[in-house]
Order: C-alpha cells, then structure tokens, then sequence
C-alpha cells in the first residue's frame, strides 16, 4: 500500500538502472537493464509448470 508518487519513484530507479559494470550486469551478461513483468501475465506459465509438479507455496515448504 505504497503511496502512488513512491510506487513511480521505484519504478523509475529499476527501469533507467543501468547495469553495465555492476556485479548484476556481470552475473546477467548482455543485459543493460530491467524489464516491466507483471506476476500475472509473465509468470503464468511459471505458474502452470508448478502447479501440474504439485509445487504449493506455504510456509512450511518455503523452509
């Protein structure tokens, strides 16, 4: 429940972030920068590969 202004705040530090000669940008080679996902449309089929594996995500599994 972040207020608005702040949401666009972060928004803005991910997505103009530049990469390059970071440790992120090391570990992610050939990526400058961040991408607008969103859970429910980018991770869909995450989310139908776990589910048909029977993976559940509650507190005990999460250890």
């Amino acid at each position: 429940n972040l207020k608005p202004e702040l949401v666009e705040k972060i928004k803005e530090a991910f997505f103009t972030f530049d990469m390059k000669g970071t440790a992120l940008g090391e570990e992610f080679k050939g990526v400058s920068k961040f991408l607008p996902i969103t859970y429910q449309d980018d991770w869909a089929v995450i989310r139908e590969i776990q589910a048909a594996n029977g993976v559940k995500y509650t507190p005990d599994n999460l250890k």
